[in-house]
Formats: structure tokens, C-alpha cells, sequence
């Protein structure tokens, strides 16, 4: 289901033909993204806290936090030296409702599109 999710974001912001590879799980799901032109990034779909199980790491998934990284990375990516050196940094919230064996949860993505680093 993570991989559905993943591909419904990269619909969301318009990227098509793009490969995906998972690379783990902790307490976000992160896949490497690699488009067409050979650029790659990262994308991290965020746990959605009842599906979690978690309460020691349910703070990193509170929206208010979420929103609070998202605006970091944001930050980041106005820095010119950093700007200069890698690609432009952007991150967005791509908010999306699913229904799970009868329940919705939600599940919060970020994005962050930028020189994907091995």
C-alpha cells in the first residue's frame, strides 16, 4: 500500500514515468525517486499516527511537526550557497485519506526534491 501512496504523491506534483525504490522503514517510509532526466531525490511518506503502534515516536508524527520540518527544509532551500551547489530544495505537505482494512487513517508525505545523495 506504501508504494500506491508514494505514486499517488508523485501524480499529486505532476511526475510522471517515475522509478521507485524503497529503502526503508523507521518512523517515516522513505523511497529514492529517479525521473527520466536521470535526476533522483528522496520521498518520505510520514506514518500516519494510528497506524503507528509507536507512542515513544508519536511527537515526529503530530502534523504540527510535520509542518514545523517542512518549513526547515523550506528554509534550507533559500540558502543561495546551498541553492548554488544542489538543485533547488522543495518541500510540500501532500495530505491524502485512505481506507484500511474499513478505517481511514491519515497520512501525512513530505517531499523533498533536490540532489539525492548514495
Amino acid at each position: 500500500m506504501n508504494a500506491e501512496i508514494a505514486q499517488a504523491v508523485l501524480r499529486y506534483y505532476d511526475i510522471p514515468n517515475a522509478q521507485l525504490t524503497f529503502l526503508g522503514q523507521s518512523q517515516n517510509i522513505t523511497f529514492r525517486v529517479e525521473i527520466l532526466t536521470g535526476d533522483k531525490f528522496l520521498l518520505r511518506l510520514h506514518v500516519g499516527i494510528e497506524a503507528a503502534g509507536d507512542s515513544y515516536h508519536d511527537i515526529w508524527r503530530e502534523p504540527l511537526v510535520i509542518q514545523s520540518e517542512l518549513l526547515w527544509l523550506n528554509a534550507i532551500a533559500q540558502i543561495e550557497k546551498l541553492s548554488s551547489e544542489r538543485q533547488e530544495a522543495i518541500a510540500a505537505l501532500f495530505l491524502a485519506e485512505l481506507q484500511d482494512e474499513k478505517k481511514w487513517e491519515t497520512r501525512f508525505a513530505a517531499t523533498t526534491k533536490g540532489q539525492y545523495m548514495e
